[in-house]
């Protein structure tokens, strides 16, 4: 069985105009009528693939994968009803096809889409085919053979909350004229229509409504090409009802001279300067009565004059609401700061049928669509998609360019160059204001909007990978006219550097694009060298200094993991860039002191392959040889014992202990107890605090069991977990317990045995890769 539409689905609906009065005339005459209507509507939609899934009265409601088959349907079912004498003389029947999300259920649909189709289809007349602006945009140029479409303009159906356009289906073997749509009146204004439909950000739509109910005046702010100016003209939309005097719109995104700001505002709400009066106060007069809507758009390099004018407004017009649009806040008291992030975008581990949950997806299909009539999301190209989604950082006009590019290219061939470069996205129609047609051209305006010391600041945060912290861009980015962390929160307040609060405290990052963008700034400013010199250098100091920490007192050991692993993008660039300029002796000493991290986070491969890169990189015979050596021993013994006789002669002690308790590790697993419990006795000796000297006590107690004293051996160990719980270190806890349970177990106490392994399950569940390793 063929599954059914799903996920973006066109429907048609039909119904036979004025059939209530036509039963209650002739109802014999009308059974027969409404039974032969039925058979040929069947008929005509099924070879185009429309599934029936509900009727209503004399009505139909039908889904189909593509707009395409649904308006050749309609025009098949019109022509085969025109055609029988018995139904076209007696009845009349009007279509209405629109498409939209709608979820299948058990053989139903639901969703708004439908109760959309069926306001549209219960405005026209019989015989009338009407089109939404949905599905006109999917059909894009492949209108069926024969079949034209007549645009009836933008019409205000009931319970639908924004104007839809409509078009009629024009057929010439089929009427053409009929009388006006049975709408709402048209709202007052002059709110731009926009050309393509609204994908996705129910929610984000859902909390801007109700700001702007209860505030006189909301600011979306966002990074360019968020969607700013699409969401506000949406929410503007749905809340036309609420505003008897209209929705008003003035776009600032093509005005260069801030002395016209007043003037734009003035024509917008039909005002004239001929009385003479000055243009503020002709607009304050204006709009002081009004109970309307204004969203005011682009206003972010405009903000000196724009700021006294809706402060003014705000003051004055006590009914009138403002909605702004900006890449930073007006900065006007009673201004309430919306942030309009990306859209969400689905990780690669999302399976296919969950990928229409997340907007980016959706918002890439319906444009693919419409650039590519018939395009479907499909497991084939699934990852490929993601994949834009993600490198675009859910920018929606990155998206939809990503998705007009399928005309000439495959979703991979997208996926792979937006790898290396943000051209490949093209550009918009010349209709499109100059710094919205691409997002190049997005992100050079915000760049120029920037004082010289914003944009210092800003391209040198290209270098870092993953974010960064406030102390990272100090020493990266400080040094300038004026302090970096007042640079930085103005770049935040920007919308260009993202704000994110985490385990390790508050972090900063660049969206994927923007960072693409600086990264090639940097290059042309002549200052990436000197840039990642410096970034280097940092992290560096910074893999020592959590070193240190790692061997502070137990209690706090998993915050210098947490920060480490915050860091993983920024230490493996810092750690590539000294083998690539030759910085082999810091690097190798960087490399080892991550030794710890690299053991406790599990990640083998990543400590050998350094290790074995910087030491075949030639490391000074010394310190940055046994560092580059220390990297990669915890997890693999080679060279093992030359790093111990390096740190017994440079120190320091801990790491001393540390390749010491790994040769005893070694020993260990070789069956060499005595020499391992030699080792582990040094390495107590040799210890950073009374922490480590517990925790070996444990390993002792192993020892002492294999030697063959089990019973002191186990004694040893539990002794062992006693100290590390009064000291709380939860990875010795973690492996004190798996020994307790391994010698518990070999005494035969089973349920002692079972209990140890159960609360060190616990540990690491709770604490993941925090605790793992014994």
């Amino acid at each position: 069985m063929t599954p059914l539409p799903s996920g973006t689905v066109t429907f048609l609906f039909t119904d036979i105009e004025g059939s209530t009065r036509r039963w209650e005339e002739s109802p014999e005459d009308m059974a027969q009528t409404v039974e032969r209507h039925d058979t040929t509507i069947r008929s005509a939609v099924a070879p185009f693939g429309g599934h029936v899934f509900a009727t209503s009265g004399d009505g139909f409601s039908i889904a189909f994968r593509r707009a395409h088959d649904a308006v050749e349907a309609a025009v098949a079912a019109q022509l085969a009803l025109a055609g029988d004498p018995q139904v076209g003389t007696a009845v009349r029947v009007r279509m209405a096809i629109h498409t939209g999300e709608a979820e299948e259920r058990d053989g139903n649909y639901f969703g708004a889409a439908l109760s959309e189709t069926g306001r549209l289809v219960s405005v026209g007349s019989g015989g009338q085919m009407l089109v939404s602006e949905a599905t006109r945009e999917v059909l894009g140029s492949r209108s069926p053979a024969g079949v034209g479409f007549l645009d009836l303009g933008e019409h205000r159906l009931r319970d639908v909350p924004r104007p839809l356009r409509v078009f009629q289906i024009v057929d010439s073997r089929l009427p053409g004229r009929f009388p006006p749509l049975s709408t709402l009146e048209p709202m007052r204004g002059n709110l731009p229509v926009p050309m393509t439909s609204f994908v996705g950000r129910d929610q984000e739509q859902a909390e801007l409504e109700k700001l702007v109910r209860g505030s006189r005046l909301v600011t979306v702010t966002g990074a360019g090409g968020t969607g700013k100016t699409r969401l506000a003209i949406e929410v503007a939309s749905g809340l036309a009802d609420e505003y008897p005097d209209g929705l008003w719109f003035a776009d600032f995104g093509t005005l260069a001279d801030p002395d016209l700001v007043v003037s734009a505002v003035a024509r917008v709400l039909g005002v004239s300067d001929q009385s003479g009066e000055h243009p503020l106060e002709m607009v304050l007069g204006r709009a002081k009565p009004m109970q309307a809507l204004l969203v005011l758009d682009n206003c972010e390099h405009l903000l000196e004059r724009i700021r006294p004018l809706v402060a003014a407004l705000v003051r004055e017009g006590r009914r009138l609401r403002i909605l702004t649009t900006s890449r930073e806040r007006l900065g006007i008291q009673g201004e309430v700061v919306w942030p309009l992030p990306p859209m969400e975008t689905p990780d690669s581990r999302v399976p296919f049928e969950d990928l229409r949950f997340f907007d980016a997806i959706r918002l890439f299909e319906a444009r693919a669509a419409a650039a590519s009539p018939g395009f479907r999301l499909n497991p084939d190209i699934a990852d490929a998609v993601g994949r834009i989604c993600r490198y675009l950082d859910g920018i929606p006009l990155g998206i939809e360019l990503a998705a007009t590019r399928l005309t000439s290219l495959s979703p991979e061939d997208i996926a792979m160059r937006l790898k290396n470069s943000l051209a490949i996205l093209g550009h918009a129609g010349t209709d499109v204001v100059a710094h919205h047609r691409s997002l190049q051209a997005a992100l050079e305006w915000s760049y120029e909007l920037l004082d010289t010391s914003e944009q210092a600041l800003l391209r040198r945060l290209a270098v870092f990978s993953d974010g960064w912290t406030l102390e990272a861009a100090e020493d990266i980015g400080g040094g300038g006219d004026a302090p970096a962390i007042d640079l930085l929160s103005s770049l935040v307040d920007k919308s260009l550097v993202s704000v994110l609060d985490g385990p390790t405290g508050r972090r900063y990052r660049l969206l994927a694009p923007v960072g693409s963008f600086l990264a090639s700034v940097l290059d042309t400013s002549g200052e990436r060298a000197a840039t990642e010199e410096l970034h280097a250098g940092y992290f560096a100091r910074f893999a020592e200094e959590q070193l240190a920490e790692s061997f502070a007192p137990p209690g706090t050991e998993g915050a210098w993991l947490t920060r480490l692993e915050a860091e993983i993008g920024n230490l493996r660039r810092a750690l590539e860039w000294h083998l690539r300029v030759g910085e082999t002796d810091r690097g190798a000493l960087m490399a080892g002191a991550l030794y710890r991290f690299w053991l406790r986070s599990r990640r083998f491969s990543e400590a050998i392959d350094w290790r074995d890169r910087f030491i075949a990189a030639g490391p000074t015979p010394g310190r940055p040889l046994a560092r580059a050596l220390l990297a990669g021993v915890a997890v693999d013994h080679w060279r093992l014992d030359e790093a111990v006789g390096l740190f017994r002669e440079l120190g320091p002690p801990e790491e001393l202990s540390s390749v010491l308790e790994f040769a005893g590790v070694r020993d260990e697993v070789t069956g060499n107890w005595q020499k391992a419990a030699l080792r582990y006795g040094e390495s107590a000796t040799a210890a950073f605090g009374p922490a480590s000297e517990v925790f070996l006590g444990a390993r002792l107690g192993r020892l002492t069991a294999y030697l063959g004293d089990i019973d002191t051996g186990t004694e040893l160990a539990i002794e062992a977990l006693r100290g590390v719980r009064s000291l709380g270190s939860p990875f010795r806890v973690y492996s004190a317990l798996l020994t307790v349970g391994h010698l518990e177990a070999l005494r035969g106490n089973h349920g002692e045995a079972y209990r140890a392994f159960e609360e060190a399950l616990d540990y690491e569940t709770r604490g993941g890769t925090r605790v793992m390793l014994a």
